[in-house]
């Protein structure tokens, strides 16, 4: 998951206020019919032509190319609403799947009485709907559409459950009863009295047809479009780590800049107190070798007096879904300085860990096919690329990623219903016993949890099932969704190049033995990275891992902070926890030495705790 979220606290960040004083300017799109039942739309304009209406909202790539094939149907000066509209007239429904950029967008086809709602294939930019008396209302906030007549502000009591079980069984869903979204990708189209929700774009659509050697040869120049996509939407800013990720994005858009005449991009970064983590040399090389304005802000300074996670509570009082990326305090120091030198524009390398990388569950895919050289190969990548011995390496190439799931398959096909209960109950038995008190909210818990199975006996393959979840996975919108609203007051957007919707698909047909080009994970972009900064050691660098740091500092000032909630009366007055329980759980993690997961789990129940009281 990538960085950035709300504002902070003190004289650092602009506190809950700025994020809540924007609400009033967000406007829901409201689609309804009229008395002659003509499905029509208001509360935004629109741009109308011959029984067309459009509407855009966000940022339109490719404009010129777009100018080009409308031809001299369309000025130059042309809005993005009169390209839709002009593209749609032309060529039909079918160019939804070919807009790209972040944007919500509507289509009123008054000849055939639809209306499309769109979000971007990404979904970097959000979008929400609700049932109203008028008809249904979409936005890219849920506030306006919690304030729309007969939108309940009732929360949804079984995502909250399972929230603290880390699962998300339906990716429409929100923390409201009343409140869906659109996932990335999909749109809404409404045709006489019905309303669809369905997914219009996808990378692929059954098997993955692998791209030859010489055609995925091209990543450099689908990369480079990517980046040069972004820098067309004003001053540029750049969340700069020491990974490969971000600075891959950093030396592309340093060059395309340069090559196309936009302003260079300035360099965001944070230097953490913990040397494990702490990536400050190779963040000043790379903007030293680059050329690039660095904004080196040291954490602690970033976070204020209060530290990270009281940070993340304040943040919290201001959002509409609980927060999602702890270290938003942090970057939002960075978002605010940028904002203030004129950027409007922040590009991360989002992405990169989803696309770049090889699943482990490829080695099922080994196993089952009889590849032991293959599966040789993905496991001394495994143990060359991150901080892993042999001992662990084997283990998970060849059981918990290789074997097991093929055990798993096996069951599947001769078994099929017992093996499915299996694992519905175990699921189930790993929840903690003081999550839904309430019999309906366990019954719902219960209903849900098929969803949360992936697929035993994928026909594609393992690595194919793998790498659609992060298409369709509902934290991948909340991330997006999150960024935007805490971009919002600052006038800024996220754009993430390896997000890119050509990019992606250029990326996810890539065969794994390319991607892990020179027998280390993220091949392709390690060679690009260190060609470019050869003395930096990118081509034998290990992933770096802040868990450590944010589990002693979670440790340090947990404790503290979940005594504020400890009554739990938010989410126990919604029969979600029963808090003696979960009281006893959260001081058992801050005993000893906690482990990871034990005490991540803690945070997230603080967290959501003091996000439910502003609504309970």
């Amino acid at each position: 998951m990538s960085t950035a979220t709300t504002e902070a606290i003190a004289s650092h960040t602009p506190g809950r206020d700025a994020l809540s004083s924007r609400h009033d300017e967000r406007r829901a799109i409201v689609c309804t019919r009229d008395e002659r039942g003509r499905l029509t739309v208001a509360g935004v304009p629109l741009t109308s032509y011959e029984g067309l209406d459009t509407y855009f909202d966000g940022v339109l790539f490719d404009r010129s190319d777009w100018l080009r094939a409308l031809g001299d149907g369309i000025g130059d000066d042309a809005t993005p609403a009169a390209i839709l509209l002009a593209a749609y007239d032309r060529f039909g429904e079918s160019v939804l799947a070919k807009l790209r950029g972040s944007f919500v967008a509507v289509v009123v086809d008054g000849r055939q009485n639809r209306i499309f709602v769109v979000r971007d294939p990404i979904g970097s930019q959000p979008l929400f709907y609700a049932r109203t008396p008028r008809g249904w209302s979409f936005a890219s906030s849920i506030a306006p559409l919690l304030s729309a007549p007969g939108v309940s502000r009732d929360l949804n009591r079984a995502a909250l459950a399972e929230q603290l079980c880390n699962r998300w069984s339906d990716r429409e869903e929100t923390f409201f009863a009343d409140v869906r979204r659109v996932p990335p990708g999909w749109r809404a189209e409404m045709q006489g009295s019905r309303l669809a929700v369905r997914r219009y774009w996808d990378p692929v659509s059954g098997g993955i047809d692998w791209l030859s050697a010489s055609e995925a040869d091209r990543f450099d120049e689908h990369l480079d479009r990517a980046v040069r996509r972004c820098l067309e939407s004003g001053r540029t800013g750049i969340f700069l780590s020491g990974g490969f990720d971000s600075v891959s994005v950093a030396a592309v858009a340093s060059d395309e800049a340069r090559r196309h005449g936009f302003e260079v991009p300035r360099a965001l970064s944070l230097g953490f107190p913990a040397p494990e983590c702490d990536e400050r040399l190779v963040q000043t090389s790379v903007a030293r070798t680059l050329d690039l304005p660095l904004q080196l802000v040291d954490f602690r300074e970033a976070v204020g007096p209060r530290g990270l996670f009281a940070s993340a509570l304040d943040l919290n009082r201001g959002l509409q879904s609980p927060l999602l990326n702890t270290w938003s305090p942090a970057y939002l120091s960075l978002v605010r300085r940028a904002s203030g030198d004129g950027v409007r524009t922040i590009l991360t390398g989002s992405g990169g860990d989803e696309w770049l990388g090889v699943t482990p569950y490829l080695a099922a895919d080994l196993i089952r096919s009889g590849n032991v050289a293959g599966l040789y190969r993905m496991a001394r990548m495994w143990q060359r690329s991150y901080q892993q011995g042999w001992p662990h390496v084997l283990r998970g190439s060849i059981w918990t990623y290789g074997l097991r799931p093929l055990a798993g398959a096996a069951l599947d096909r001769v078994a099929s219903d017992w093996w499915q209960k299996r694992r519905r109950q175990k699921l189930l038995a790993a929840d903690p016993a003081w999550v839904g008190p309430d019999p309906a909210v366990r019954e719902r818990q219960f209903a849900r949890a098929a969803a949360n199975l992936a697929e035993s006996n994928p026909p594609d393959g393992f690595y194919a099932r793998e790498s659609r979840t992060f298409l369709d996975h509902a934290l991948m919108s909340w991330e997006f969704e999150e960024q935007y609203e805490f971009g919002r007051p600052f006038g800024v957007r996220y754009l993430h190049p390896y997000w890119d919707v050509d990019l992606l698909s250029h990326v996810y047909r890539t065969p794994p033995e390319i991607l892990n080009r020179g027998g280390r994970s993220k091949g392709q972009v390690r060679e690009v990275v260190a060609r470019r900064f050869p003395t930096l050691g990118f081509e034998r660098q290990r992933k770096v891992s802040a868990l450590d740091f944010f589990v002693s500092t979670l440790a340090q000032e947990g404790p503290r902070l979940a005594e504020t909630v400890s009554d739990y009366r938010g989410l126990a007055g919604l029969g979600v926890i029963e808090p003696a329980g979960a009281r006893d759980y959260v001081e058992r993690a801050f005993r000893g030495s906690p482990t990871p997961l034990v005490i991540s789990k803690a945070w997230n129940l603080i967290n959501l705790e003091t996000w439910t009281r502003q609504y309970v």
